[in-house]
Parts: structure tokens; C-alpha cells; sequence
């Protein structure tokens, strides 16, 4: 099952990729702030379980790149986001005055 708004934040996260924020292969690996909460759940459960008491936090989810995902599920939606990026960006190359980037 997958965990409410997953889907919003995928395309959040793609339109992050989009804008160059971050890439897709950063997105494929926990980072190591969340490896160390998931080390310290494990950690806690353990303890837990040693002391015969329930464990206090249910298992880690499963790392994915829900970017990934939205763009597989996605695809003529990311495909309209890259058209609307690429005009845009050719747009304000256009409208540029190279001029104005050296006089300051």
C-alpha cells in the first residue's frame, strides 16, 4: 500500500529534477539523515524486543524514489512538464540581453 500523497510528492519531486534542484540518481538512495533515523529505529527495536516489551516503532518503509515512480506512472504528464520547461527556459533565452550580463 502506498502511504497518502505519495503521488503529489513524486511530482513534486520531479519537478524539482526538472529545475535541476537535484537529480533522479541522488533520489535512488535514502540519504544519510534518513539511514541514521532508520539505524536508530532498528536500534530501538531491538532493545524492545530483548526487554520482551512491543516494539516501539513499526518497520522501516521500503526506500523509493517516488519521482521515478510518478514519471513511470506519468508519462504524457511529464512529458507536457518538459515542453512547458523547454519553452520557457528558450523563452527567457531569447528575451536575454547579453549586454546586461557584462555591464554590472
Amino acid at each position: 500500500m502506498k502511504p497518502a500523497g505519495g503521488e503529489q510528492v513524486g511530482r513534486l519531486l520531479a519537478v524539482m529534477v526538472l529545475q535541476g534542484l537535484l537529480t533522479l540518481e541522488q533520489l535512488d538512495h535514502p540519504s544519510t539523515g534518513w539511514q541514521q533515523i532508520e539505524a536508530d529505529r532498528a536500534a530501538a527495536n531491538s532493545r524492545a524486543k530483548r526487554l520482551g516489551i512491543p516494539q516501539p516503532y513499526p518497520l522501516p518503509p521500503q526506500w523509493r524514489n517516488l519521482a521515478r515512480e510518478w514519471i513511470a506512472a506519468n508519462p504524457t504528464a511529464w512529458q507536457a512538464l518538459l515542453t512547458q520547461h523547454l519553452e520557457a527556459e528558450a523563452r527567457s533565452v531569447a528575451t536575454a540581453n547579453p549586454i546586461e550580463q557584462f555591464a554590472a
